[in-house]
């Protein structure tokens, strides 16, 4: 069988990029901004793509014992995620309104800010490794809460 090489290459390239992500995931570590632990039982909401679209996907997870969620990906996932913190804690990280590069995070990982700490001595403990997105958090007062 006499095949293209050009059409063989083309096909290889695809392949291999929708292969790109097929296995791998992210993993989102909720660290407690004022104390530098992981915040276990939080849930974390992945959003693949805007929030806004209805048609968006959305990944939700439970944070372990070390405060990380993992989130395994589909073989296209979208460019960029919104990545967002649905229990009663308040988030320090601005990452939350931002979009961020799913590849930017596979290839390198990305460190939120730590607004919660002034003296920038906790976040400067983490490094991020790839696939991985560290945010932080507090935790809100029963009184911000709304709870009785």
């Amino acid at each position: 069988m006499n095949m293209n090489p050009v059409i063989l290459l083309f096909a290889a390239g695809f392949a291999s990029s929708v292969s790109m992500f097929s296995g791998t995931a992210i993993t989102v570590r909720l660290i407690n901004g004022e104390l530098g632990q992981g915040m276990s039982g939080k849930s974390i909401w992945l959003y693949l793509g805007p929030p806004s679209a209805l048609s968006t996907p959305l990944l939700k997870a439970i944070t372990g014992s070390d405060g990380t969620a993992i989130f395994p990906l589909a073989d296209l996932p979208a460019k960029e995620v919104f990545v967002y913190t649905a229990s009663a804690v308040s988030q320090c990280s601005s990452i939350k309104s931002k979009a961020v590069s799913t590849e930017e995070i596979l290839k390198y990982g990305v460190l939120g800010d730590d607004n919660c700490d002034h003296t920038g001595r906790i976040k400067a403990r983490f490094r991020v490794k790839p696939g991985e997105v560290i945010i932080f958090a507090k935790e809100l007062k029963r009184w911000q809460t709304g709870a009785t």
